[in-house]
């Protein structure tokens, strides 16, 4: 490929970026013609590793205080253990999070290209049931564009707003997941697996659930309902798996 042609498809990706945000028809529009996802990746997992950090102190509180220990006590997992047992699963439960939490330079790109992946999977087989027109490519693309909103802004606001309220302030799973306004505003956090259930709905993941249903239709050629059917499937499924997580 000549320099000219790199060029051009660096600004193409940086403009669709962007657009992702700011006019999303259009953009959407672009990648059935010309799937770019390089750079929307390179941001997404800019701004979420950046948002990591951010949040990476009132993390450290949560483990160092007990939080996380006592959550973990409280699991059925270890319903069955001794005491002794109990300890020891749990201070390797701690031991993991923490060295785990020094590698999120590595980890937040790779759980991007994850997600993105099986979003693009998950668009492409209801793009065949409902008849659609859609590449993996190009799914794959608007996916990992669309990972700028759900992944990357998500995560800098909500360690902006963690910082603002300050790490002392963060004991518990609910603590982190009640930060940015969600519909687990309205369940009651002694419900928690319910309520990390509702969190998952937060306007970052909706303001997501929106754009992907736009390039469902606009990349895929899927008609709407089809659309707004996969996508709110793809946000039910991914507030049950925040269940797991709470205890």
């Amino acid at each position: 490929m000549r320099t000219q042609d790199i060029s051009a498809s660096n600004h193409a990706g940086w403009k669709t970026a962007l657009d992702v945000i700011l006019a999303p028809n259009a953009a959407f529009e672009r990648l059935r013609a010309a799937p770019t996802w390089f750079w929307a990746f390179l941001i997404a997992a800019a701004l979420g590793i950046i948002g990591s950090l951010l949040v990476a102190p009132a993390f450290d509180h949560y483990v160092t205080s007990g939080g996380y220990q006592a959550e973990l006590a409280k699991s059925p997992r270890f319903a069955q253990l001794t005491a002794e047992q109990r300890d020891k699963a749990i201070a390797s439960a701690v031991g993991f999070v923490r060295i785990a939490q020094k590698f999120n330079v590595v980890i937040v790109p790779i759980s991007i290209l994850v997600v993105a992946l099986i979003q693009a999977l998950v668009m492409l087989i209801a793009s065949a049931i409902a008849k659609g027109k859609g590449t993996f490519g190009s799914l794959w693309a608007a996916a990992m564009n669309v990972a700028i909103v759900g992944g990357g802004l998500y995560a800098v606001v909500n360690g902006i707003i963690i910082m603002i309220h300050g790490s002392d302030n963060f004991t518990s799973t609910t603590d982190f997941t009640s930060a940015v306004p969600s519909l687990g505003m309205l369940v009651p956090t002694a419900a928690a697996k319910l309520h990390a259930f509702f969190a998952a709905f937060h306007v970052f993941s909706l303001w997501a659930a929106v754009l992907l249903v736009i390039a469902m239709q606009k990349t895929a050629l899927m008609g709407r309902v089809p659309a707004i059917v996969t996508a709110a499937l793809m946000l039910i499924v991914t507030g049950i798996f925040a269940t797991f997580s709470a205890n």
